[in-house]
């Protein structure tokens, strides 16, 4: 099962004209009363229908070349073991399960072998490719900016604020208050 994994995964990237036809077709056939595909499950549908037919026509010694680190087959033993893709035998429960099981061995493999960079999603570090005068003059950039921002923060907050002066009518109101404040007092 797994040399039909790989052995699917690469022919699916090698034809992908071919691929794209038949997740169309397969996204186009709906049964009433059933909802249709998305392009998402219509290609895990064609893999799996792949695999499965790979699986159901592959020999011993084709599996023993894929494990054994063949990238592709030849186009005579590739459309001997992909024969019959989309309509191949149902598979057993066993033989889902197992599918199932290499599928997930394979897909914690292919992980391992994938650098930070090539993960989807990833950032990595950030600088890792610069060269080493590149990195310095960003740190250098980055610390410029930093002190420019602090002694202009600095600046702001030691600066004298002019007093305010104070309108004719708010001149009013504080003699007012402050004369309330004196009747008060007394």
């Amino acid at each position: 099962m797994r040399a039909c994994i790989r052995t699917t995964r690469h022919r699916l990237e090698s034809r992908s004209d071919e691929v794209e036809t038949t997740i169309a077709s397969l996204m186009a056939q709906s049964a009433p009363g059933m909802k249709e595909l998305n392009e998402e499950e219509a290609v895990n549908q064609l893999f799996s229908l792949t695999v499965f037919a790979c699986y159901e026509h592959i020999d011993n010694q084709t599996i023993a070349e894929v494990l054994g680190g063949a990238e592709q087959l030849g186009d005579e033993q590739s459309s001997g073991i992909f024969r019959d893709v989309l309509s191949a035998r149902r598979p057993s429960r066993e033989q889902v399960e197992l599918y199932e099981a290499v599928v997930q061995e394979e897909q914690t493999r292919l992980l391992e072998q994938m650098t930070p960079d090539e993960m989807p999603g990833a950032l990595g570090n950030i600088g890792r490719k610069m060269s080493t005068s590149t990195k310095v003059a960003y740190v250098v950039c980055v610390l410029a900016g930093l002190a420019v921002f602090g002694g202009w923060s600095l600046w702001r907050m030691t600066q004298s604020k002019p007093s305010k002066e104070r309108s004719t009518k708010s001149q009013r109101q504080q003699v007012k208050a402050e004369a309330r404040l004196e009747k008060k007092r007394r």
